[in-house]
């Protein structure tokens, strides 16, 4: 199977401009003392994952592999402001830090000089070990700037010199597996526990949906509204049905919402959205963070791919299937 995560002539050039540089930058590249990754030695742990919020949901297995392999580590978190509060409440991190760094296509996000400053900031706090799975040259640029004393990630898109552990990229594993398999290059061979995460909340009466998620952020990912409006007409008679209304989802949530006047609607916040998701009965999605986060509450789940391959996003939860593009 070819690579289909980095578009080809975005891949070529960033290996030449990771090839271009090497010369004028290696002498400002330090490496450990000693390469061997001494787990009594790690006391402070950095990952990097800032990119979307399902890819935030799909390292949850090997920040869990972190956390047991150094026990008496902290853990930092960087990633994007629309997951942080999430990521808070589902004790993904013994800290959380949001950046919406300029590379990621974020609304609102900080400029270069800011985030620079922030790498320095990060300098100060004498990271053991640095880690970041998605195989950017940016986000290696970046993790290099913090100085963490031992660098771990995969070198995808070139810059495999701003670490001290890299790795070739395996394009076509799946986007959990490849960040796990990463942790076990390094020896860290602990099983994994994957049982749902419970968020504690004060619920409502509003439980036992079967939920329907129209919004992806991805136009390739997303039904027709026409599709939607088919689906509620075959199910509602035999299921309660709610739906979720997201910035890309407002269209079909309105011609729903016209046909079914007295149908529920939930809209809130991404932690609010989780409180409520896992009491539900099940969840359909498009290939999104919403069946991905569904999974990590131990919620059923059924994802609807529209071009995306399957094989590198499809949810990996003992309740979640999918269904691929024809």
């Amino acid at each position: 199977m070819k690579q289909e995560i980095y578009h080809p002539g975005n891949l070529f050039f960033s290996r030449f401009v990771s090839s271009l540089i090497y010369p004028f930058i290696r002498i400002f590249i330090r490496s450990p003392a000693t390469p061997n990754i001494g787990k009594n030695e790690i006391k402070k742990i950095l990952v990097t994952e800032y990119h979307c919020i399902g890819d935030v949901l799909m390292i949850i297995p090997a920040l869990r592999l972190i956390k047991s392999s150094f026990p008496n580590a902290e853990l930092t978190l960087i990633t994007n402001s629309d997951v942080s509060e999430l990521a808070a409440v589902l004790k993904l991190a013994d800290k959380i830090i949001p950046c919406d760094f300029p590379w990621t296509g974020k609304k609102g996000k900080m400029n270069y000089q800011k985030v620079w400053d922030i790498a320095k900031k990060l300098k100060r706090k004498n990271f053991d070990l640095g880690i970041d799975f998605k195989g950017d040259m940016r986000n290696l640029i970046f993790l290099w700037k913090t100085d963490s004393k031992f660098r771990l990630g995969f070198d995808g898109t070139g810059g495999s010199y701003f670490l001290t552990h890299p790795f070739p990229l395996p394009f076509t594993n799946h986007q959990t597996d490849r960040s796990v398999q990463l942790l076990r290059l390094i020896g860290l061979n602990q099983t994994i526990d994957n049982s749902p995460i419970n968020i504690v909340s004060n619920v409502d009466n509003k439980k036992n949906f079967m939920v329907l998620h129209p919004g992806a952020n991805h136009k390739a990912r997303q039904w027709s509204k026409n599709k939607w409006i088919k689906l509620v007409e075959l199910l509602e008679h035999s299921h309660k049905i709610a739906l979720v209304k997201t910035n890309d989802s407002v269209k079909t949530i309105n011609a729903l919402k016209e046909i079914y006047p007295d149908i529920f609607i939930f809209s809130g916040s991404l932690t609010s959205f989780g409180k409520w998701l896992q009491h539900q009965k099940v969840l359909i999605g498009m290939d999104s963070m919403a069946v991905h986060l569904a999974g990590v509450l131990g919620v059923p789940s059924l994802a609807i791919f529209g071009k995306q391959n399957p094989d590198l996003t499809k949810p990996k939860f003992n309740k979640s299937v999918y269904i691929p593009p024809k």
